[in-house]
């Protein structure tokens, strides 16, 4: 709701109808009406104004209250919406046809046709020491705030409505009332596009669109198009088919001209069983020869037993008989299965493999002892190659002299050395070990190490106070090599034995040492 305060001025009228109203037997005033106009110039004399000018709108006023903290009459009129496109700049109050009170907004009026919602006029104008008697209040109309929540805006359109759900309920509107009329899934469809949509029952399927792709969709096959009859492309009955075919069970007993059937066969000089029968007898009796490669005769059939056998050298084979076993010649190739008859003797997947080293042959043990040996050097240097391309070699070394000892390799490493580790097998008067000092793929240079002790003596003390523990050197002898403590001059010492390396040199005495050695590589 939107609203328009403005200030009014009583008339000269208005003064001295307010002076007789406050008399002791004066009636109130009455403001009846208010006056909207839209002058474009100022009110030369608000006192003397006796009418609105460029009157654009009139009515009753909706309420006239007092408010009294303020000192000022309060009128509201509302405006219809047919009346919003007007520009107010002047505003009357009537008591009925005489102009009581003016006002006019020079700067501040209100384009009514920028404004939405309702619009209510409220004008103020003062009281000075008039009593509330004076002035008739009007409040049996409803107020713009209450209109606005107990009644529907017309222009509005029912957009105003608080719940439209129950409004439907109120008009007894079903469902279908806010669906919207289409073709989706949602919508309602029109009796126009449903007849073209689906089938009319009372049409018996006469209105289908593609009458072959229905009867696929149904499952029909093409006997569902043919008629029942005796014609070339109709479909017979069973009583029918009984009358016109021969009866599988009755083994052609139900042919109806057994002469013509023969004849039809190209049987028409066929013996008859008895006839047959009688012939077998007479020839079985008469003295004819038996077969022979060189002339015709009689001859017995071989039974499957007798042609396995081999014993079938009177008798003639049937080609079931001579199909029903394996040929000796054939090696077994005339075999009908060959998985299942391996399958049978028990055979692997191996037995499908050749012998040789490649990824889809079988080893033989010879093969595979080769793969380990065949790069292998026997000896006291030598060497073994294993198939993953790792090399081990071994061999020994002698230190006669002091200096380095150097080794060749019996077989040079391809690529790198990963390890090499030397043993003394013999050793001279002094302990030795070697360090490596300088390794290649094709030699390594051992040093020889010489291994010292020195026995560190100890005085031993009281655990006392704060003193410390000394210690000195002495020379090393069977005494203080075999105890664990050593006493000198009247006070016991503890013995410490400690090892160490040093590089031999020319100064010590001259060796007879060998070492084992042992490297690996790839």
């Amino acid at each position: 709701m939107n609203t328009n305060g403005q200030i009014l001025s009583w008339t000269d009228q208005g003064d001295r109808r307010l002076q007789a109203a406050k008399a002791p037997n004066g009636t109130p005033l009455q403001l009846t009406h208010m006056v909207l106009g839209n002058a474009a110039t100022p009110i030369p004399a608000t006192k003397q104004a006796t009418q609105v000018r460029n009157e654009v709108y009139r009515a009753p006023v909706d309420r006239v209250a007092l408010d009294t903290a303020k000192k000022s009459v309060v009128c509201e009129l509302i405006v219809p919406e047919n009346q919003r496109n007007q520009t107010i700049r002047e505003i009357g109050l009537l008591e009925h046809e005489t102009l009581m009170a003016i006002g006019y907004a020079s700067s501040h009026y209100t384009p009514m046709q920028q404004k939405d919602g309702a619009w209510t006029y409220i004008v103020h104008i003062p009281l000075e020491n008039i009593p509330a008697s004076a002035i008739e209040t009007v409040d049996n109309l409803i107020s713009l705030e209450v209109s606005d929540k107990h009644y529907l805006n017309a222009a509005d359109n029912l957009k105003d409505l608080t719940n439209n759900t129950t409004a439907q309920n109120n008009l007894g509107l079903g469902s279908a009332a806010v669906k919207n009329a289409g073709t989706s899934n949602t919508d309602l469809i029109t009796t126009g596009d449903a007849d073209s949509r689906f089938l009319n029952a009372s049409d018996n399927l006469e209105d289908l669109i593609n009458i072959v792709q229905a009867r696929q969709n149904l499952g029909l096959g093409t006997a569902a198009v043919k008629n029942v009859g005796t014609g070339n492309a109709d479909l017979i009955t069973t009583g029918e088919a009984d009358s016109r075919y021969l009866n599988i069970s009755k083994n052609f007993s139900d042919i109806t001209d057994k002469p013509a059937a023969l004849a039809n066969l190209g049987l028409q000089d066929a013996a008859t069983h008895e006839y047959v029968k009688t012939q077998l007898a007479t020839h079985a009796s008469s003295n004819v020869s038996a077969a022979t490669e060189q002339q015709a005769g009689l001859v017995q059939l071989a039974t499957l037993d007798e042609a396995k056998a081999g014993l079938a050298e009177n008798t003639a084979l049937t080609p079931a008989a001579g199909a029903a076993y394996l040929q000796k010649d054939n090696n077994l190739a005339d075999l009908a299965n060959k998985e299942k008859a391996r399958r049978y003797l028990g055979l692997g997947t191996a037995a499908l493999r050749d012998v040789g080293i490649l990824d889809n042959q079988v080893v033989t043990s010879n093969q595979l002892k080769d793969l380990f040996t065949k790069s292998f050097q026997a000896g006291a240097n030598g060497y073994q190659i294993f198939p993953s391309g790792l090399m081990m070699q071994w061999g020994s070394a002698k230190q006669t002299a002091s200096g380095n000892v150097t080794v060749i390799w019996p077989n040079p490493f391809p690529t790198a050395v990963l390890s090499v580790v030397a043993t003394p097998i013999k050793s001279s008067t002094l302990s030795l070990s070697y360090a490596v000092v300088e390794i290649t793929e094709r030699m390594a240079i051992f040093c020889p190490m010489i291994i010292s002790q020195t026995f560190k003596i100890g005085r031993v003390y009281p655990v006392v106070g704060s003193e410390t523990f000394s210690s000195s050197s002495h020379s090393v002898n069977d005494e203080i090599l075999n105890s664990s403590s050593y006493n000198f001059n009247g006070e016991t010492f503890e013995t410490f034995n400690s090892r160490h390396l040093r590089s031999f040199d020319s100064e010590d005495s001259s060796l007879d040492d060998s070492f084992f050695w042992q490297a690996i590589g790839y």
